[in-house]
């Protein structure tokens, strides 16, 4: 259309060249605005990483969530939450911008099969945003360890023969600690303690699908994230580990390994 006007100006006279050149400014601050207003609206929705566990030893999971609207003005949401492809609640509310809703969601899980994605889909009248955590079957922390029980030869005796009871030995469970990464709210947690042995699980959860990479500063490793994907590292040194990302540095988090 623009180019239609410029053609026109070619064989106008003074009064018409004046009214298209109105029309055209007008169409370019009207077009301005559209983008302005398109940029300046989003919400996020997040889930609180200490809220869950990867590895649930019940018949149930529960999660924190939260939605926050930076739209510009109230908007309706609804929320809809998912156990792989199986719709397991929904919800509607409505948010005045910069207005926070959170939840606390807990729901059955016996029978299923892992690995499980729990899915929350948050819709607006101007977009659609998800995020999600994975359940996993708990026996894949550990192997078990069989202590083997030797029962001596017995020699007939008058004299009451004892066998001994083995004593239990106790098996430490390696924790696995998931870290989300968002480019708006850095690391999540930011600080973790753990014990030798344990791992953390690093996310890349932006909702804006970036790219990321994760440096240690000790030089253990430096690894690259697509969006929805996770690296895992354990720890097997005690000491004080910081890792941060290397598009922006200023993003850091520590891991304390006692």
């Amino acid at each position: 259309m623009l180019k239609k006007l410029v053609n026109c100006l070619k064989n106008s006279t003074e009064m018409e060249k004046a009214i298209i050149i109105s029309i055209i400014i007008g169409l370019v601050i009207t077009l301005i605005l559209i983008i302005e207003t398109k940029e300046g609206r989003f919400s996020s929705i997040y889930i609180y990483p200490d809220s869950y566990t990867n590895y649930p030893e019940g018949s149930t999971t529960s999660f924190i969530y939260g939605v926050k609207s930076y739209e510009l003005e109230k908007t309706s949401y609804d929320l809809e939450i998912f156990l792989n492809n199986k719709l397991i609640d929904s919800k509607h509310f409505e948010l005045e911008p910069g207005e926070i809703h959170e939840g606390n969601e807990t729901f059955e899980i016996s029978g299923i099969s892992y690995p499980a994605k729990v899915k929350l889909v948050l819709k607006s009248p101007y977009s659609t945003y998800e995020t999600h955590y994975w359940l996993k079957d708990v026996k894949m922390l550990y192997n078990p360890v069989e202590t083997p029980v030797t029962i001596p030869y017995l020699v007939p005796t008058p004299e009451p023969t004892i066998i001994p009871i083995p004593t239990p030995i106790a098996v430490y469970i390696p924790t696995v600690i998931p870290i989300m990464i968002d480019i708006r709210r850095g690391f999540s947690p930011q600080n973790v303690s753990i014990k030798i042995g344990d791992s953390i699980i690093w996310v890349n959860n932006d909702m804006i699908e970036t790219k990321f990479t994760i440096v240690n500063q000790e030089g253990l490793f430096t690894k690259m994230l697509d969006y929805e994907k996770r690296f895992e590292y354990s720890f097997n040194k005690s000491g004080k580990y910081t890792f941060y990302l290397k598009e922006n540095p200023k993003i850091r988090g520590t891991v304390d390994v006692e």
